[in-house]
Protein backbone atom coordinates (compact mmCIF):
# COMPACT_ATOMS: atom_id res chain seq x y z
CA UNK A 1 0.00 0.00 0.00
CA UNK A 2 1.37 3.41 -0.93
CA UNK A 3 1.70 6.20 1.59
CA UNK A 4 -0.70 9.13 1.42
CA UNK A 5 0.72 12.11 -0.43
CA UNK A 6 1.05 15.34 1.54
CA UNK A 7 0.23 18.49 -0.42
CA UNK A 8 0.93 21.88 1.12
CA UNK A 9 -1.46 24.58 -0.11
CA UNK A 10 -0.82 28.30 0.39
CA UNK A 11 -4.57 28.92 0.71
CA UNK A 12 -7.88 27.09 0.61
CA UNK A 13 -11.61 27.87 0.77
CA UNK A 14 -13.84 25.57 2.82
CA UNK A 15 -17.63 25.67 3.10
CA UNK A 16 -19.54 23.88 5.86
CA UNK A 17 -23.28 23.77 5.11
CA UNK A 18 -26.47 22.15 6.40
CA UNK A 19 -30.13 22.91 6.98
CA UNK A 20 -30.68 25.97 9.16
CA UNK A 21 -30.39 25.07 12.83
CA UNK A 22 -28.39 21.85 12.36
CA UNK A 23 -25.10 23.29 13.60
CA UNK A 24 -23.06 24.02 10.46
CA UNK A 25 -22.34 27.60 11.54
CA UNK A 26 -21.24 26.45 14.98
CA UNK A 27 -19.01 23.74 13.45
CA UNK A 28 -17.53 26.25 11.01
CA UNK A 29 -16.76 28.73 13.79
CA UNK A 30 -14.95 26.01 15.76
CA UNK A 31 -12.97 25.05 12.63
CA UNK A 32 -12.09 28.69 11.92
CA UNK A 33 -10.90 29.23 15.50
CA UNK A 34 -8.70 26.15 15.24
CA UNK A 35 -7.22 27.40 11.95
CA UNK A 36 -6.54 30.84 13.45
CA UNK A 37 -4.87 29.35 16.53
CA UNK A 38 -2.62 27.35 14.17
CA UNK A 39 -1.37 30.66 12.78
CA UNK A 40 -3.35 30.86 9.53
CA UNK A 41 -4.89 34.03 8.23
CA UNK A 42 -8.60 33.68 7.57
CA UNK A 43 -11.79 35.32 6.41
CA UNK A 44 -15.23 33.96 7.21
CA UNK A 45 -18.60 34.69 5.67
CA UNK A 46 -21.94 33.34 6.86
CA UNK A 47 -24.15 31.47 4.41
CA UNK A 48 -27.65 32.51 5.42
CA UNK A 49 -30.92 30.82 4.38
CA UNK A 50 -32.92 32.67 1.75
CA UNK A 51 -36.03 32.67 3.98
CA UNK A 52 -36.58 33.54 7.65
CA UNK A 53 -38.13 30.15 8.44
CA UNK A 54 -37.34 27.98 5.42
CA UNK A 55 -38.91 24.57 5.00
CA UNK A 56 -36.37 21.99 6.17
CA UNK A 57 -34.32 19.95 3.75
CA UNK A 58 -34.70 22.30 0.79
CA UNK A 59 -32.14 24.36 -1.09
CA UNK A 60 -33.67 27.48 0.48
CA UNK A 61 -32.76 26.23 3.97
CA UNK A 62 -28.98 26.01 3.40
CA UNK A 63 -27.01 27.61 6.22
CA UNK A 64 -23.35 27.59 7.16
CA UNK A 65 -20.05 29.39 6.69
CA UNK A 66 -17.38 29.91 4.06
CA UNK A 67 -13.86 29.98 5.48
CA UNK A 68 -10.91 31.17 3.44
CA UNK A 69 -7.65 30.31 5.14
CA UNK A 70 -4.08 31.01 4.09
CA UNK A 71 -0.54 30.62 5.34
CA UNK A 72 -0.08 34.36 5.27
CA UNK A 73 -1.53 36.35 8.12
CA UNK A 74 -3.55 38.75 5.98
CA UNK A 75 -6.60 37.55 4.04
CA UNK A 76 -8.70 40.39 2.65
CA UNK A 77 -11.79 38.72 1.13
CA UNK A 78 -13.84 35.51 0.96
CA UNK A 79 -12.32 34.36 -2.34
CA UNK A 80 -14.07 32.93 -5.36
CA UNK A 81 -14.76 29.18 -5.50
CA UNK A 82 -14.68 26.73 -2.61
CA UNK A 83 -12.10 23.93 -2.77
CA UNK A 84 -13.76 21.80 -0.07
CA UNK A 85 -17.39 21.55 0.96
CA UNK A 86 -18.63 19.63 3.99
CA UNK A 87 -22.39 19.18 3.54
CA UNK A 88 -24.62 17.74 6.24
CA UNK A 89 -27.16 16.77 3.54
CA UNK A 90 -27.54 16.66 -0.22
CA UNK A 91 -29.92 19.64 -0.42
CA UNK A 92 -27.36 21.91 1.26
CA UNK A 93 -24.79 20.70 -1.28
CA UNK A 94 -27.21 21.30 -4.14
CA UNK A 95 -27.82 24.87 -2.95
CA UNK A 96 -24.07 25.60 -3.14
CA UNK A 97 -23.88 24.03 -6.61
CA UNK A 98 -26.82 26.17 -7.76
CA UNK A 99 -25.13 29.26 -6.31
CA UNK A 100 -22.04 28.53 -8.43
CA UNK A 101 -19.78 28.72 -5.38
CA UNK A 102 -17.81 25.48 -5.86
CA UNK A 103 -14.64 24.90 -7.89
CA UNK A 104 -14.72 22.32 -10.68
CA UNK A 105 -12.32 20.09 -8.71
CA UNK A 106 -14.03 20.60 -5.33
CA UNK A 107 -13.58 17.91 -2.67
CA UNK A 108 -17.07 17.03 -1.39
CA UNK A 109 -17.61 15.47 2.03
CA UNK A 110 -21.26 14.65 2.64
CA UNK A 111 -23.08 13.08 5.57
CA UNK A 112 -25.08 10.13 4.27
CA UNK A 113 -26.92 9.47 7.53
CA UNK A 114 -30.28 11.23 7.24
CA UNK A 115 -31.78 12.17 10.58
CA UNK A 116 -35.16 13.47 11.60
CA UNK A 117 -35.40 16.05 14.35
CA UNK A 118 -38.60 17.10 16.09
CA UNK A 119 -39.60 20.59 14.96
Amino acid sequence: MSRPRLVRLPEHIVEIVSDAGEGAQKAAIAFAQLCAKAGNGLWTVEIIPSEIQPPPHTTASASGNRIRLAERSRVTNAGNLANVVLAFNEMALLSRLEAGSLADDVLVLIDDQAQTFPR
